[in-house]
């Protein structure tokens, strides 16, 4: 099943399980215990509330529902310990249908829980940005407020909405969470309109000429934005470092100091990467709770190569062409000059590299 088919989805899902019934047999025996904890160990980081009878539970966007494994607790004792268990209705991991487990006590006793699963969307895990303004070394810029995905897109969530992982370290034990990579500018502006169907939003691109017709990587086309849309886009490069600096005037978003044993609190670089993508998220954030801005993977966005104009701008959006696209961030090769908020990089739009990912705003 296509992960962007159930994104936002609601699963309700009834299940038998020991609960507080009175027991029929001797006080000691394995009768009905109340349920103390729900989660799931694929993924871990997933925990039910429990209120009473209802469990629910919220998963982060693009988790595959078809894949969960649940995991019950209850007080003194695994849940199945002394009971049986049957399920009907499809199997027991699949929380995209309704799935029913009936779980008896040595004594019988039985009690309903029932659990509600809820997949997030991606906008509702996004960062919210202030208004403001920042001098780029050329000139002051001043941004309306958007929001900024709080990660690089991931090689999971890139491949919910494409079909495809075209990373380069696919095979790290963690890639599911790690940046995807081996992405053009031309494939990250599908994903955003991809991701904005999916999330019932306007699609901000117009894409033509897409060369090859399907499939990937997207190595030719002609793309035009309309910023008016309500859906995904690539920041433009005057978001990317207003949203990277949060506020700073420094070197880093962190400050001035360039040690290693700084840098490595921040970012993946080649100090500290191992040759390699790592999963997002480890490092830490900057002001504004942003995580990965630098190292990692550089960044694709909107806008084309140039050099910046003098005078002060308002949400400018790049020149009107070129040959390049800019990148920002740096990667896990590089040194830590290119970590600078300041740092400008840039790449032919149909061009991939292991260390080049994405990240996406909207509105």
């Amino acid at each position: 099943m296509k992960l962007s088919k159930i994104l936002l989805g609601v699963f309700a899902v009834s299940m038998l399980l020991l609960g507080c019934s009175s027991p029929t047999g001797p006080a000691g025996e394995n009768s009905a215990k109340a349920i103390t904890s729900f989660s799931f160990t694929s993924p871990a980081a997933a925990t039910g509330t429990i209120t009473g009878s209802a469990i629910t539970v919220t998963l982060p966007w693009a988790t595959s529902v078809t894949a969960l494994v649940a995991s019950f607790t209850t007080t003194g004792t695994s849940v199945k310990v002394g009971a049986t268990v049957q399920t009907s209705g499809t199997t027991a991991n699949d929380f995209s249908s309704p799935v029913t487990y009936t779980i008896t006590a040595a004594d019988g006793s039985t009690q309903n829980y029932a659990v509600t699963v809820t997949v997030a969307s991606f906008y509702s895990e996004m960062i919210a940005v202030p208004a403001g303004s920042f001098n780029n070394g050329s000139s002051q810029v001043t941004l309306s407020a958007f929001h900024m995905s709080k990660y690089d897109i991931t090689q999971s969530q890139y491949q919910a909405i494409t079909g495809v992982n075209p990373s380069y370290f696919s095979g790290n034990a963690d890639a599911a969470t790690c940046p995807v990579e081996q992405v053009t500018w031309y494939d990250a502006v599908e994903f955003c309109n991809g991701l904005s169907s999916a999330d019932g939003l306007q699609q901000v691109y117009t894409i033509s000429g897409r060369t090859p017709a399907t499939g990937y990587s997207i190595t030719a086309a002609t793309v035009t934005a309309d910023f008016t849309k309500s859906g995904y886009r690539l920041p433009t490069e005057a978001q990317w470092e207003y949203a990277a600096r949060a506020g700073t005037t420094t070197t880093y978003y962190w400050g001035n100091a360039s040690d290693d044993p700084t840098l490595k609190k921040y970012a993946w670089y080649a100090a500290n990467s191992g040759s390699a993508t790592h999963s997002v998220g480890q490092k830490l954030p900057n002001a504004w709770g942003l995580y990965d801005m630098v190292g990692n993977v550089w960044q694709w966005c909107w806008d084309w190569y140039d050099t910046y104009p003098t005078e002060p701008q308002t949400d400018p959006t790049g020149p009107s062409s070129g040959t390049s696209r800019i990148l920002r961030g740096g990667c896990w090769g590089n040194s830590s000059s290119r970590l600078r908020s300041a740092n400008r990089g840039g790449n032919d739009p149909y061009n991939v590299d292991s260390g080049v990912g994405f990240r996406v705003v909207a509105p």
